[in-house]
């Protein structure tokens, strides 16, 4: 996650995110790329 360029300020907000992040794995059965997107609207 690039923190510099992030328009979300919160600091937990951020922390959350990275969290669930670094814990989400892709499901076995997927083949292929995986493209996540993260859309946050304040």
């Amino acid at each position: 996650m690039d923190e510099k360029a992030s328009t979300v300020k919160g600091e937990v907000v951020v922390e959350k995110i990275k969290r669930s992040l670094l814990v989400w794995r892709v499901p076995p059965s997927t083949t292929g790329k995986v493209i996540l997107t993260l859309r946050i609207y304040i």
